[in-house]
């Protein structure tokens, strides 16, 4: 789906001196399972983050450290993930394309293609 580059992962262990910027959806447990259910093993390990506005906040991730695996996102997938963080974090486009493409091991990110 994705073009068969690399896919974002959040780090599942703690680092104070990290910032992870992401976009967060209220949803329903049952309804986080099912997402979580159509991802398969590639997200197989839950992390439980601090609440956000009061609400529970979960999330998956990878079970194990691929900092020797970072690869460039398709252009679609950064595309996506630039729109997803100007629209969740009130950032430029620029701001968030070089976000990405330092999440990406410095491999330049895609501009916004949809919206």
């Amino acid at each position: 789906m994705w073009g068969g580059g690399g896919v974002a992962y959040v780090d599942a262990e703690p680092d104070a001196n990290a910032r992870t910027l992401a976009r967060a959806w209220l949803i329903t447990e049952e309804q986080f399972i099912d997402v979580w259910d159509q991802e398969g093993e590639r997200y197989a390990r839950r992390l439980d983050l601090d609440p956000i506005d009061g609400q529970p906040a979960v999330t998956f991730t990878t079970p194990v450290d691929l900092a020797d695996q970072v690869a460039p996102p398709s252009d679609a997938y950064a595309a996506t993930l630039v729109v997803g963080l100007v629209e969740s974090h009130g950032i430029g486009e620029t701001e968030a394309a070089a976000y990405v493409a330092a999440a990406a091991g410095g491999h330049r990110a895609a501009g916004r293609s949809r919206r």
